[in-house]
């Protein structure tokens, strides 16, 4: 039985293993271990994964792939989770391109998802900032909310990410909802003509 693995992303994605099996119920031998190996797979590339081996010794490649975010081909699509998952792989027979193709799509989905709340979080960070520096130099009024542009133009070559993203988020205070008053003066008890701000 051959394991097939796909690797559906945009990036090399290096895959090491050891195919030291041990049957249940038996010590490890020293003399039948075997060394590190790494398959090297580039953008889209699809590899067999060790020798044609029964499945109790595939199973180990197989729980390793898993723990990387690899899901099987058969459990595409309803098996996708909120991540990206870096590999796709079958048994006894290569992955197909319709299969791999939609873990792409699932992928890019989640990235830009990622993408939208990591910009949420930096228009919030903003806001923070530009608060605090508000407060420091004028001392009353803080911004009552900010709205913070952020433009992102992805690299070229990738299809559909290589378009842009241009988001602008509004991040309201506390206070938000009205104007803050204008300030107000009034006379003090002593010289005539002499101001001070309200309280």
């Amino acid at each position: 039985m051959r394991l097939y693995v796909t690797n559906v992303t945009p990036q090399f994605q290096n895959f090491c293993y050891r195919l030291d099996f041990v049957p249940p119920g038996q010590k490890a031998d020293k003399g039948d271990q075997q060394g590190f190996k790494r398959v090297r797979f580039s953008r889209g590339q699809q590899l067999p994964v060790g020798p044609d081996l029964p499945l109790e010794q595939l199973k180990p490649l197989i729980r390793q792939l898993e723990k990387l975010g690899a899901i099987y081909e058969i459990e595409v699509p309803r098996g996708l989770r909120n991540m990206v998952h870096p590999f796709v792989f079958n048994l006894d027979k290569n992955v197909s391109k319709r299969k791999a193709q939609d873990v792409v799509q699932h992928n890019r989905e989640v990235r830009l998802g990622i993408g939208k709340d990591r910009r949420k979080t930096a228009a919030v960070a903003a806001n923070v900032a530009i608060s605090n520096m508000l407060e420091m130099n004028l001392g009353e009024n803080p911004t009552q909310e900010v709205q913070v542009a952020i433009e992102q133009e992805t690299s070229p070559g990738e299809g559909d990410m290589g378009s842009r993203i241009d988001e602008g988020y509004r991040v309201p205070t506390a206070n938000d909802g009205s104007a803050p008053p204008p300030s107000r003066t009034r006379r003090s008890g002593g010289g005539r003509g002499t101001t001070r701000k309200a309280a």
